[in-house]
């Protein structure tokens, strides 16, 4: 789910111009989240 929101925004960037210098780096921030919650799940269970 994490994952996918990073995506999502990543769409809404391309689609809206003016909100990209906002998007991108929240959507960046969301993917980094994921990555660690994989890995978190991947060592502890």
């Amino acid at each position: 789910m994490i994952v996918a929101i990073a995506f999502l925004l990543g769409a809404l960037a391309e689609g809206f111009e003016s909100w990209r210098r906002r998007l991108l780096p929240v959507g960046f921030a969301f993917a980094g989240v994921g990555l660690v919650a994989a890995v978190v799940v991947e060592v502890v269970f």
